[in-house]
Formats: structure tokens, sequence, C-alpha cells
């Protein structure tokens, strides 16, 4: 297994999970208007709005289609994406990815300032709300978040863990599995490509 680190100064992290894929298109429609109108000719495509934007749209759009909302399973919640062509399993120690044949796994291993990590705070909650799973430890929460633009997963920390403030906080992620995770040129997702 592999170990990272995300370094971030600030509380909110999100790493984008999976691929990300286009909504397509938005299709154009006529506006009424007290003169006789046209129809618009121009569409605007979802992948040129901003990246908060598409996420917003996703994140919408899943809660609204029970075909991404998660399902539990004992202690395990499971999870489908059809445009990614992924399935998921996810538990309190992490996240499993099944694409086709292969497999990559990613798990939150550690948390801390710099280089001085420490423990995981212990878990207290899961909560699902159709797309959106939240596993809350203390004042550290682990979401994931299934729509059409894939799998995201993120952290909200309440509170920064203990050590020097001067230092930023940091995520130690365990990854495994024959899938690598690759950074995309946005800087703010992942592909999963295959290792050979």
């Amino acid at each position: 297994m592999v170990q990272y680190r995300i370094l971030n100064r600030i509380t909110l992290i999100t790493v984008v999970l999976a691929q990300v894929l286009l909504l397509g298109r938005i299709k154009s429609t006529q506006i009424p208007q007290a003169e006789p109108s046209t129809p618009l000719t121009e569409h605007a495509s979802v992948g040129s709005l901003p990246l908060p934007v598409q996420y917003a749209f996703s994140r919408d759009l899943g809660f609204d289609d029970p075909v991404y909302h998660f399902n539990q399973r004992g202690k395990t919640f499971e999870a489908n994406n059809p445009k990614s062509g992924l399935s998921a399993k996810l538990d309190n120690t992490g996240l499993l990815v099944h694409l086709g044949d292969h497999t990559w796994s990613v798990a939150l291993s550690a948390w801390g300032r710099g280089n001085t990590m420490q423990h995981l705070p212990t878990l207290t909650s899961s909560e699902v709300d159709a797309n959106r799973l939240t596993y809350q430890r203390g004042t550290l929460s682990e979401w994931f978040l299934n729509g059409p633009l894939g799998l995201q997963q993120g952290w909200h920390l309440t509170e920064p863990p203990t050590g020097s403030p001067d230092q930023p906080v940091t995520l130690a992620l365990t990854l495994a599995g024959d899938l690598r995770a690759v950074i995309r040129p946005d800087k703010r997702s992942l592909a999963l490509v295959d290792r050979a």
C-alpha cells in the first residue's frame, strides 16, 4: 500500500474520486416575451460552467435520481455510478471502487499538522441522505457524494487537529488496488487509470 498526504491550510478539503464526466448539453428553450420570440440556437455546455456549479448540478441530479443513492447493507454502504461505470463499497475503514475487473481503494489513515500525525477520532455516526454519505468523527467529517460527474469524497473540519498552528492541516490517505489515481490538470479531481 502507498500512503499519500494532502496538505492544505483551509478547513474544507475536497478530493474528487473516479472519472469526472461531463453531463452533456443543456437543451435550449423558448423564452416567453411580449414580442414574438424565436428559439435560442446556442447551447451552453455544462462543462463550460465553473467547476463548483458543475458539481452543484451533479449533486442535485444525483439526489433526484435513485440510481445514484447509497444503499446500506449491514455496516457497509454501496453506490453505483452508471455514468462512469463504477460501483463502490464504503465502510468506516474506507472506500473500495470497482471499475470493470479493476479495483482501487482509498482510506483516511491519519490526520495532523505538518508531519505530526495522530490517530483519527473515533467514528461517532454515519448518515445517508439519498446520494450523500457522511461519517462523523468528532470534529472531522468525511463525506461522499454520488452524481453524474462521479463519486466525490471530501472532508470538513470544524476544528483543526492539535499541533502547531503555523503548520498546514495534513490528511494521510492510504491507496491500494490495480488502478492508479492521476491528478487531472484542474488539480481538483482524479482519474482512475490502469497501472499498465
